[in-house]
């Protein structure tokens, strides 16, 4: 039975920034495992195509203009859980004030603030956007938690493609460097036992929440090494894919695609161009692995459901055919190869301008 079937007829939940991937695919899967006993209202700035299936899946598409409040408040109104997500642009710590200011206005007691691994220590800008999008949102709703996540193991399938055509996955941490990526399933469930109690949504989040920071992990540490390993005993291919460290980085790059080949995730392909804000989200999330800040498990998630969250290896097997090198594979270039014109981001050739 899933997390929502209980879920009451007349308790409303928002989620933020539906308009992009990482909000659309948290709508998509309250809606779903809800079925049609919840009203999810979806907040997005573009009701794009990619918003308007939520519609058809039962959401109420909001669109909400940060310069208009008036906007947000409509949405928000009679809304008994905000599901903060930030937006994905310059203005986020802007944007979560005036996201708070409304809710409060509109009487919106509770809140999930989804934030990221790093937000507590990590030194780049995107970090301390994300610990003053926290800071903004729970000064301002009166009973808020804060839920930051490890690298999302859904992640990978930004890799997919070059694994597909190389065999490799090109990443910026070491591949000592050791990690604990969450699956997105776990985060959705973790967020519905925040708001049930006895089967039901609560009117108000539960004493026991309010005002805590739960990291939420995958089970295991692993390590790029670990990661190619796994995914070749899956495949049953011997060394057919490596991890290689990517020293180069840049942020010089169009917005991209992220690849949907995945055949089995029950997750929608991410659909919408990465913006350079998304893309710096990423790397600074792989830096903070580089730095070893990343090297430990968390029980948090244990705590909220009472379960244990999804090994790596279980994603790989769900969804192996994403990571099968193809017959045509490409040769590797060496490690020790001078060619600079150009460098892989993500698994995507980019060129340095």
């Amino acid at each position: 039975m899933n997390n929502l079937d209980h879920y009451n007829h007349h308790q409303k939940i928002a989620v933020c920034a539906t308009d992009h991937w990482f909000g659309n695919v948290i709508a998509r899967s309250l809606l779903l495992d809800g079925k049609h006993n919840i009203v999810v209202r979806c907040l997005a700035q573009d009701t794009n195509k990619h918003v308007k299936k939520l519609d058809r899946l039962g959401g109420e598409i909001h669109r909400i203009d940060y310069d208009r409040p008036e906007t947000i408040k409509d949405a928000l109104h009679g809304v008994n859980f905000l599901i903060f997500i930030g937006e994905a642009d310059k203005n986020r710590v802007k944007e979560a004030k005036v996201m708070a200011d409304a809710a409060a206005d509109r009487d919106v007691d509770n809140a999930i603030i989804l934030s990221v691994e790093g937000a507590e220590d990590g030194d780049g800008k995107i970090m301390n956007d994300f610990r003053e999008m926290e800071k903004e949102v729970c000064q301002r709703i009166k009973h808020s938690c804060v839920i930051r996540n490890s690298f999302l193991q859904q992640a990978f399938f930004l890799w997919s493609p070059n694994v597909e055509d190389r065999g490799e996955i090109n990443m910026t941490p070491r591949e000592s460097n050791e990690w604990a990526p969450i699956n997105l399933d776990d985060l959705v469930c973790a967020i519905a036992k925040l708001m049930l109690q006895e089967g039901k949504v609560v009117t108000e989040l539960n004493k026991k929440h309010r005002c805590k920071v739960y990291r939420l992990t995958g089970p295991e540490l692993v390590t790029g090494r670990k990661v190619a390993e796994t995914i070749n005993r899956v495949i049953e291919g011997r060394d057919a894919v490596e991890v290689i460290e990517n020293i180069q980085k840049s942020l010089d790059v169009v917005p991209f695609l992220l690849d949907g080949r995945h055949r089995h995730d029950r997750h929608p392909q991410p659909f919408l161009p990465l913006s350079k804000y998304e893309i710096e989200l990423i790397l600074e999330g792989l830096d903070y692995v580089k730095e070893g800040k990343a090297d430990h498990t968390s029980d948090d998630y244990k705590k909220i459901t009472g379960e244990k969250p999804t090994r790596i290896k279980s994603f790989f097997e769900d969804n192996a055919e994403s990571f099968r090198p193809g017959k045509n594979t490409r040769p590797r270039r060496p490690r020790d190869s001078d060619d600079k014109s150009d460098t892989l981001i993500m698994g995507r050739r980019i060129n340095k301008l």
